[in-house]
């Protein structure tokens, strides 16, 4: 009798373990078998691809419109190709600006199909130049200059022209288009392109092309809520704002950005910020930042200013400062190279500058004054 009753347990537990067996298959055949399924739970934070040199107005159309969805958005930067791949390949889940159709060259990306900013395709020469230059055809011709982070730029350049060279550093590109190494650059437009660039180059734009977010096909189901966000924002004006720099704080609320060389444990940097708080400690509404460098302590100049640009990316992503205080010449080298990048045409205010002359501010005369140190 005992041994009957044993042998229906073990039947029934052969059965059970059958079952959960099924079970579980049946549960991995329906996530292996469908790619756009998503664990929403362990996907609240959404990552977010930006290339490193893409101005700081694009990613904000896109931190709002993932606010608009109410999701929380982490932003990473990368070389434009870099970017590209890491979206592809489900590092991140988001490429936050691209040209229309890249997504037909790789297996992985899904277009938005509402556009969120517009790219100039631009080329700069010097005013004696008397070639033509109105489309990519017309630069067979010439040797050509190019930034070589941006792909659609490559891509062109590779299939039209015949000489050419890639450079990284948009100072470099310009000085060999002075010294007529090269004939000719071509770059996406921003402003800090179309404003910042040496005296006697002159430039035109030869295509206009929308930009688009792509979001990586495990997260398909973001593509028409965002589509959905995008247009919102842009019928209600806050993308014009965007643009413009025009985004409301909170009421009466008014933010100054310091950017100092060193770091506040300094003497010197100690008297510039007590300099300020005597001012702005009378004004409640006046929030003071106070981002330093700190190039005495860690000399390595690009390390610490690709640092501090991610840092005041993600510090002002909602909206830039109203004025920008910056102590020293390296951080106004700083300012210089990613002032339109991240802050558009916000004021700035130098001091601490050695052997001051107005070259040092070539181009941003119209948003930067200050007092100079003899």
């Amino acid at each position: 009798m005992k041994n009957v009753e044993k042998n229906k347990l073990i039947k029934r537990c052969f059965k059970f373990i059958k079952g959960f067996v099924f079970l579980l298959f049946l549960f991995l055949l329906v996530n292996l078998n469908n790619p756009f399924k998503v664990n929403t739970a362990a996907n609240d934070v959404i990552k977010i691809a930006i290339a490193d040199d893409e101005s700081l107005r694009f990613e904000r159309k896109i931190y709002y419109g993932f606010k608009e969805i109410d999701k929380n958005v982490v932003f990473d930067s990368f070389g434009m190709k870099s970017a590209v791949y890491s979206v592809e390949n489900g590092e991140n889940d988001v490429l936050a600006c691209q040209v229309d159709d890249i997504d037909k060259n790789y297996n992985n990306l899904i277009k938005v199909p509402y556009p969120i900013s517009k790219m100039n395709v631009t080329v700069f020469y010097l005013k004696d130049f008397s070639g033509k230059l109105d489309t990519w055809n017309d630069i067979s011709s010439y040797k050509v200059g190019y930034h070589y982070k941006n792909l659609y730029v490559e891509n062109n350049v590779l299939k039209y022209a015949n000489d050419y060279i890639a450079l990284n550093d948009y100072d470099n590109l310009f000085e060999n288009l002075l010294n007529k190494t090269l004939d000719v650059v071509i770059l996406p437009l921003t402003d800090m392109y179309m404003e910042n660039h040496p005296k006697g180059i002159i430039y035109k734009s030869i295509e206009t092309l929308n930009t688009y977010s792509y979001v990586n096909k495990a997260h398909s189901y973001l593509v028409p809520q965002l589509e959905e966000a995008y247009r919102k924002l842009d019928e209600n004006g806050t993308f014009d704002k965007i643009k413009n720099n025009n985004i409301e704080a909170s009421l009466n609320e008014k933010t100054l950005l310091h950017v100092s060389s060193y770091n506040s444990d300094m003497i010197w940097e100690k008297n510039i910020i007590n300099g300020i708080h005597s001012i702005i400690d009378e004004h409640q509404e006046i929030i003071y930042y106070n981002f330093g460098l700190n190039l005495k302590r860690i000399p390595n100049t690009e390390a610490q200013f690709l640092l501090l640009k991610s840092q005041l990316r993600s510090t002002f992503i909602e909206k830039s400062p109203d004025v920008i205080i910056v102590s020293d010449d390296d951080a106004l080298q700083f300012i210089k190279r990613y002032h339109y990048i991240l802050f558009n045409d916000t004021p700035v205010v130098f001091c601490g500058i050695n052997n001051f002359n107005e070259s040092k501010i070539e181009g941003f005369e119209n948003v930067m004054t200050g007092v100079t140190e003899e």
